[in-house]
């Protein structure tokens, strides 16, 4: 099975996939500490209720949900997977998603197929792609995204083009809610950016294979350490990174990440956002633009979210520059 084959419809949330996804993330390596399957229960509960590596665990236990017919299995808190990692809010997407499939998972590491395998070997290429540009010496900072670029993703990846030797379009792909941007359409417009817009040979755009759980701070970490176990140097971190549905504070993700960062051995660029700036005209980061700290010069924030809506028809056509 190719690696576009496996797109066709790996966006749709199926218990199939969603297993091949966490095998193929837990034996390429992308979630150590965490490795294989958690053997129990007060093992998941441990790693929730904890906000460092110290459980031996990343920051979101990775978990295989059981078929019917498994039964070296255990349950888990319901209520705690909604406490800890969102907010309380059962009716929220990644919640369930999360639960979609119940409370029941694996103890021990299932039968490895063949999509299992192709998940394995495509992110064992992305450790080995990152670590060729390393061997130079370079500094390789990945980008995380699931949105269609726009003006501020743009600005974004040209600081940190300014300040890494590279730049790894590095979106996690695998089940996505709806609304999100599908997958070959987020990699056709990288590309183009990469190549019409920006055109540097230091910017590639490389996806890794991993679960989206729309979780917010934790996640922004959980995905922090999915690239220092790739290999990169630098990660970045921005407005409500990995929230979804208004549920987390925009600015949640960055406080989160500044608070955990001396667990982690990447280096984290906490960004809060692109916005445009009436005096300079154009779009700039906060806190990266003297012009913006003067209240007159602020204007709307890019969004992606509205992006998407505009583009599918369901909000009025946006200002060129400016996201209201």
């Amino acid at each position: 099975m190719s690696f576009n084959e496996l797109h066709i419809s790996l966006q749709n949330l199926e218990i199939n996939w969603v297993r091949d996804l966490r095998i193929g993330g837990l034996l390429s390596g992308i979630y150590d500490p965490q490795t294989n399957t958690i053997p129990t229960a007060a093992q998941v509960n441990d790693i929730l209720t904890t906000n460092n590596l110290n459980s031996g665990f990343s920051y979101i236990p990775v978990l295989i949900p059981a078929f019917n017919s498994e039964t070296d299995t255990y349950e888990i808190d319901e209520s705690l997977i909604a406490d800890t990692l969102f907010l309380s809010n059962k009716a929220y997407v990644g919640y369930r998603n999360f639960m979609a499939f119940g409370n029941r998972f694996l103890t021990c590491m299932p039968d490895i197929n063949d999509r299992a395998q192709v998940i394995i070997s495509h992110n064992l290429n992305v450790k080995t792609f990152v670590s060729t540009l390393k061997s130079k010496g370079n500094t390789i900072c990945a980008f995380q995204t699931r949105n269609i670029p726009h003006n501020g993703h743009i600005k974004i990846l040209e600081y940190l083009l300014e300040v890494c030797d590279h730049v790894v379009i590095n979106p996690v792909i695998g089940i996505k809610k709806p609304g999100d941007t599908l997958i070959p359409v987020l990699k056709e417009a990288y590309e183009y950016v990469i190549t019409n817009i920006l055109k540097t040979q230091n910017l590639h755009y490389v996806p890794v294979y991993a679960d989206m759980y729309y979780a917010g701070p934790r996640e922004a970490a959980h995905h922090a350490l999915i690239r220092q176990n790739l290999g990169f140097t630098h990660f970045s971190v921005g407005r409500d990174h990995a929230g979804a549905e208004n549920l987390f504070h925009p600015e949640d993700a960055v406080n989160f990440i500044s608070e955990i960062k001396s667990d982690l051995e990447i280096e984290v660029f906490t960004l809060p956002g692109a916005y445009y700036c009436n005096s300079c005209m154009g779009i700039t980061i906060k806190d990266c633009c003297a012009d913006f700290a003067n209240s007159s010069s602020k204007a709307g924030w890019v969004a992606g979210f509205v992006e998407r809506k505009s583009s599918s028809g369901s909000t009025s056509p946006r200002p060129k520059k400016c996201f209201q």
